[in-house]
C-alpha cells in the first residue's frame, strides 16, 4: 500500500522560497497544501501560479479553504476547514477536485464522509507546538475513526518520522506534516526521512529522477 504524504504550508515562506522547496520535495510527497491563512484569494492564486509555472504538477496541489483559487488554477484538491463550504456543496460545485476536510472527532468524520468527502485530516494526534493549549487526541481516537470510516484518514499533529509507524499501525492511510518540514534546517532531508518511514523507498525514487 502506498501511504499518502501531505505537506502543508505554514504561511511563513515567501513565494520564491516556497516554490523552491516545493519543487525539491515534490518527488517524495503525495500533495502540497497551500494553507496561507493570512493571504487573500488573489495572493493564494499568485502562490499557486508560481508553483505551476515552476513545473509543479497541478494534480499534487491542494488549496486549503479558498475554493475560487483552487478552481481557477485547476488544482488537484480542495481542503476544507470548519468555516469553509459544507463538503456536499463543495462537491456539487467543484466535484472534479479531490475534496477533503479537517475533523477532530468521529462524529465530524462521519458527517464529512456522509457529505461525500474523499478523505479527512484527523488531529491533532500528538502534542504539537501549534496547539499547545489543547490536549492531543492520541492514537486510540485515531484508531477509532480510522476503523469506522471507509474513506482515507490522514493523521496530522506532532507527526515525526519516529512515530509514523505507530500512526500507520493505528489505521491511518497517511500523514500530514507542517512544521516538521518547513521548520527543518533542510526541508528535503526532512521529507526523505518521513517518506522512508512511510514507504522505505527513497533510494528507488532517487534512481529515477
Amino acid at each position: 500500500m502506498e501511504y499518502e504524504f501531505h505537506v502543508i504550508t505554514n504561511g511563513i515562506q515567501n513565494v520564491d522560497t516556497l516554490t523552491e522547496k516545493a519543487m525539491k520535495i515534490a518527488p517524495y510527497v503525495s500533495y502540497v497544501h497551500l494553507r496561507e491563512n493570512g493571504c487573500s484569494g488573489s495572493e493564494i492564486y499568485h502562490y499557486a501560479q508560481a508553483l505551476l509555472r515552476a513545473g509543479f504538477h497541478s494534480s499534487s496541489l491542494v488549496i486549503n479553504h479558498c475554493a475560487e483559487a483552487a478552481s481557477a488554477v485547476d488544482a488537484g484538491g480542495l481542503h476544507l476547514k470548519g468555516t469553509s463550504l459544507p463538503v456536499a456543496l463543495a462537491k456539487d460545485h467543484y466535484g472534479t477536485m479531490r475534496i477533503g476536510r479537517s475533523v477532530h472527532s468521529l462524529s465530524e468524520g462521519k458527517e464529512a464522509e456522509f457529505q461525500g468527502a474523499d478523505y479527512v485530516l484527523f488531529g491533532h494526534v500528538f502534542q504539537t507546538n501549534s496547539k499547545q493549549n489543547l490536549p492531543a487526541r492520541g492514537l486510540l481516537q485515531l484508531q477509532e475513526i480510522a476503523s469506522k470510516l471507509s474513506i482515507p484518514v490522514i493523521a496530522i499533529g506532532g507527526i515525526a518520522p519516529e512515530n509514523v509507524s505507530e500512526v500507520i499501525a493505528a489505521g491511518a492511510s497517511g500523514i500530514a506534516v507542517m512544521s516538521g518540514v518547513w521548520n527543518a534546517p533542510n526541508a528535503l532531508q526532512a521529507v526523505k526521512r518521513y517518506y522512508e518511514a512511510l514507504n522505505g523507498r527513497v533510494k528507488q525514487i532517487e534512481q529515477t529522477i
